[in-house]
């Protein structure tokens, strides 16, 4: 706690420098001391508290109500998971999670499956979804970042019975995964 405050102290006596030397209109990242914070956009030291998850799952309630109901709490912004709607309310984090679509908590979904992704086509294919999710966001202050949710099964043992270290073991030895794999040993 004490480390934190003495922290929060340093950011705050150095955010004349920081806000000098960043543009305004947008959250990013400034360098104060050998740290990095982020900085709001009026080049302020930024620390976003914020919930994750308003675009999943059924509302009984409008989004409007749930933002109030969320600043009302306290929060400064959204995580990953906001709802277009509320994109220009608070800042957020926009993300994806299907780009591979594999994590632990699909067990015994029919999508669950692996890619090898070293390939040129995959990565391409990646590529593509990565730019229409910058695209889709890159005008809008409010945005904190990317995040990619829901990582792919690396873990040998879990419940799915499947995992990525497998499925690179056993691609055929010409293809980019197996080279990779091969490569790392």
């Amino acid at each position: 706690m004490r480390y934190l405050l003495l922290s929060v102290v340093a950011v705050l006596v150095s955010w004349p420098a920081m806000a000098a030397s960043h543009p305004s209109g947008v959250i990013q990242l400034a360098k104060s001391e050998s740290r990095w914070w982020l900085v709001d956009t009026d080049g302020r030291p930024f620390f976003a508290h914020g919930v994750t998850h308003l675009a999943h799952g059924n509302h009984a309630e409008p989004v409007e109500d749930i933002a109030e109901a969320v600043k009302a709490l306290g929060f400064n912004a959204y995580g990953y998971g906001t709802p277009e709607e509320l994109k220009a309310d608070l800042p957020y984090l926009d993300s994806r999670n299907h780009f591979v679509p594999i994590s632990l908590y699909r067990q015994g979904d029919d999508s669950l499956r692996f890619v090898d992704i070293f390939d040129p086509a995959e990565q391409k294919r990646i590529e593509g979804i990565m730019r229409e999710l910058c695209l889709a966001n890159r005008d809008n202050p409010n945005l904190i970042g990317y995040c990619w949710t829901d990582l792919p099964i690396w873990k040998l043992d879990n419940p799915t019975g499947k995992n990525w270290v497998e499925f690179m073991r056993e691609l055929p030895p010409d293809t980019p995964g197996r080279a990779k794999y091969d490569a790392f040993l």
